[in-house]
């Protein structure tokens, strides 16, 4: 098995395995949509295995009263999300009604579908955000409302920025999704402590979430299988990514502050990092604490 393959597999896992139960899915349902199902046994699980289609296959869908639920997790921004949700939802849908009397005079009652991506990468994203298949078509709008009766096909999906610190008001009705977003965010400040150490920065992460009650069931008892999650799923790409972004808030806050020397002081300090000065040593030298962990993220 390819890098590549491994990492989209213990990737899917990972976000599996924080909703890996019923009742966590049903909690996460409820924040959602505002509603207040009781009972996780309604929840039924219909996740296609080993569906795979132009390198995709999802992380979770399951049916809970009349509505058919995908949500999907992302760590980089995608805009053909759509046409991969219309791909899905049309398996799932065929599967649900293959050999029922399509050509029956009586219209089938189906399911509503709703599609709602996770994002947690670096790149910086609205807290929501609406994907519209028929931003993809070719023909521009104006030139499709020409057309008899417009676009046969729609397909949309609503984007959620999941990391720590977005979308308060859904995390606190999730304590699940808010502790997901904590791990991750926890993981990316060990990385700016340890750089060159994945594997310990990732370690350290889980021993601190662990302390403070911070998915601490999961973590306890499959801390080995989370590890190696987070591990295989984090990319160069994903880590030089991080870097800019914290980067380029650090110097969006330096100019709102209209402090020119705090970007002069910023840039100095992180070239004394990639120096190999320590950052006790450059503190001694009368650098505030917070610029350093500024340039440590972003070096």
């Amino acid at each position: 098995m390819g890098k590549n393959k491994a990492n989209r597999k213990y990737k899917d896992r990972l976000f599996k395995k924080v909703f890996g139960t019923r009742k966590d899915l049903l909690e996460l349902y409820n924040a959602l949509n505002g509603s207040d199902y009781k009972d996780p046994n309604e929840i039924q699980i219909n996740t296609i295995e080993h569906f795979i289609y132009m390198g995709m296959h999802n992380d979770v869908s399951f049916l809970l009263t009349d509505v058919l639920n995908l949500y999907e997790h992302q760590s980089t921004v995608n805009e053909n999300l759509p046409l991969r949700g219309l791909f899905y939802f049309a398996r799932l849908y065929q599967k649900m009604y293959e050999g029922k009397e399509l050509y029956s005079t009586t219209r089938l009652s189906i399911p509503f579908p709703q599609f709602i991506i996770f994002y947690n990468g670096a790149t910086e994203q609205p807290e929501r955000k609406l994907l519209k298949l028929s931003d993809s078509f070719k023909l521009s709008n104006e030139k499709a409302d020409t057309l008899f009766m417009g676009s046969a096909l729609e397909c949309t999906a609503i984007q959620l920025n999941v990391n720590y610190g977005h979308n308060r008001e859904l995390m606190e009705k999730c304590r699940r999704l808010s502790d997901y977003a904590a791990l991750i965010s926890k993981v990316r400040e060990k990385l700016c402590v340890y750089p060159k150490n994945l594997d310990r920065a990732i370690d350290e992460a889980i021993k601190e979430c662990i302390r403070e009650g911070i998915l601490a069931d999961l973590l306890r008892t499959h801390r080995q299988e989370v590890k190696m999650g987070l591990f295989t799923s984090w990319t160069k790409k994903d880590e030089e990514e991080f870097r800019r972004s914290e980067l380029k808030k650090a110097r969006k806050q330096a100019r709102e502050e209209g402090r020119e020397e705090g970007q002069e002081l910023l840039a100095t300090t992180i070239q004394r990092l990639r120096n190999g000065e320590t950052p006790e040593a450059i503190k001694k030298s009368g650098v505030d604490k917070k610029t350093i962990k500024l340039a440590m993220t972003c070096r």
